[in-house]
């Protein structure tokens, strides 16, 4: 359990320079508070750990952030749960990060945590939208960073319904059982085509 004065963002899964960890590292400089905590579970994935360590040394960030290895999905939930906010940083120019559609995205959401993502990932940020349950902004900003995560710790009442928002959108809408029978009906349709086709 964190002490009750800490805000903590977290971020799951690979944390390299084109998922945002320079521009995160600017907006908590921005920001100068101890009080916000960051942990990321995971690595950088581009062989930029030692330079991100660095960094955030330099920047005498280093009682704010804590950086651990890939732990079970159960262990890692459990950190996911005691957090205030989920960080998805794609940075822009990169195709992939427009069409993207990250995993971490369904695990806080499912964690009751609000999210903070790129305005670039246009299915991310349609989910985020439609369910409002987070903050979109440009990523590629330090400022919108430092902004979004001032919103969020000020905000608290309010990020913990946009919380609770995209954890029911998880189990009414974004799971498994739906995404069955959307296929199935996607998969009548061609099977529909076909006969269409044969026929014709």
């Amino acid at each position: 359990k964190l002490p009750s004065h800490e805000f903590r963002m977290i971020h799951l899964g690979l944390f390299g320079v084109g998922r945002g960890w320079p521009q995160l590292l600017k907006a908590m400089t921005i920001l100068d508070d101890k009080d916000i905590k960051l942990l990321i579970v995971g690595e950088t994935g581009d062989g930029s750990d030692k330079a991100l360590r660095e960094e955030w040394m330099a920047r005498g960030l280093d009682e704010s952030i804590e950086m651990i290895d890939w732990l079970p999905i159960n262990e890692a939930m459990k950190l996911v749960t005691t957090s205030h906010l989920g960080l998805i940083l794609f940075q822009p120019g990169y195709y992939n990060h427009v069409h993207a559609l990250p995993h971490k995205l369904f695990d806080y959401m499912g964690a009751a945590v609000p999210v903070v993502v790129p305005q670039i990932a246009v299915e991310v940020v349609d989910i985020v939208t439609k369910s409002d349950c987070g903050l979109c902004i440009d990523t590629g900003s330090p400022e919108a960073i430092a902004a979004a995560i001032k919103e969020a710790k000020e905000n608290t009442i309010a990020m913990v319904k946009k919380g609770k928002n995209g954890r029911e959108a998880v189990f009414n809408e974004f799971n498994w059982e739906n995404e069955e029978a959307r296929l199935i009906q996607v998969y009548s349709g061609f099977s529909a085509m076909r006969k269409t086709c044969r026929n014709g």
